[in-house]
């Protein structure tokens, strides 16, 4: 067996600690940073991408590498949940930066609602893929299943702290924002309330029990109360914020959200 092969080996072999075939992964890609192409090029199996999955969210030139490579390759799938599991982990890499400061708890404070509102539903649309992958919880797909639990987790956490921060200056947001802002916690509690379902199906107590919105319950009845007063009056004349439907950066609204990613959550 060749060093190759050793490698696919290692990082395939199930029986493999995650973070012993990540070290492994790590030392292989120092030495010759090719061999990560070079796995791509092969057919991964689901305890192969989980550890792809695990170096994400560091701040190393490994973790760059793969979400480099996430966005340039697809992979021939064995199986459909394996489809999906790649498929969210290019989404993730498309996002980078903003996955990795969500990771590291290295998150500044939106004040922009139309921000608040673009960089949200990025995010939820990345939960959304997230917990298809936990509609059933299985135990041959544990470490994956845990890792997407733990992801949603901190995306939900995200969007509430964003939320809270700015919920206060919701009476000077045009009509639009505060309806998109309205959306946005529906769908933190629908998610919510998912992740609550794979915790229980999971019965593992060391997953952490998604949080509620820790927010004045007068500022927020108030401000229920206006969205939907808003819904109701102007359904046929308003809209929620034009929000780009594209991960990638393109042009307009999301080069702005790109400039603000930079801004927050890139670490030079």
């Amino acid at each position: 067996m060749n060093v190759k092969q050793e490698l696919i080996h290692q990082i395939t072999d199930e029986s493999i600690d995650l973070q012993v075939a990540k070290d492994i992964l790590s030392e292989a890609v120092i030495e010759n940073p090719k061999v990560l192409g070079q796995i791509f090029e092969q057919k991964l199996n689901m305890h192969a991408l989980c550890i792809l999955h695990y170096s994400l969210r560091e701040y190393t030139p490994l973790s760059s590498l793969i979400a480099e490579h996430f966005l340039n390759k697809n992979i021939c799938a064995q199986s459909s949940i394996i489809k999906i599991y790649y498929s969210y982990l290019q989404k993730t890499a498309s996002v980078h930066e903003l996955y990795q400061a969500i990771k590291n708890e290295k998150v500044e404070k939106l004040d922009n609602p139309q921000i608040v509102v673009i960089t949200a539903h990025k995010v939820q649309n990345l939960s959304n893929v997230g917990l298809q992958l936990l509609t059933l919880y299985t135990p041959s797909f544990k470490n994956m299943q845990i890792q997407v639990y733990e992801d949603v987790y901190d995306y939900a956490q995200f969007v509430k702290d964003q939320f809270i921060h700015i919920i206060d200056s919701y009476p000077t947001f045009s009509s639009s924002a505060t309806i998109s802002l309205y959306q946005i916690y529906n769908d933190v509690l629908i998610q919510d309330a998912e992740l609550n379902d794979f915790r229980r199906c999971c019965n593992d107590n060391t997953l952490k029990q998604p949080t509620k919105l820790n927010i004045q319950e007068t500022l927020l009845s108030d401000f229920l109360s206006l969205s939907s007063s808003l819904m109701l009056v102007s359904a046929n004349t308003l809209r929620p914020l034009n929000i780009p439907t594209k991960l990638l950066p393109c042009g307009g609204q999301e080069q702005q959200v790109m400039r603000y990613y930079k801004k927050f959550y890139s670490i030079s």
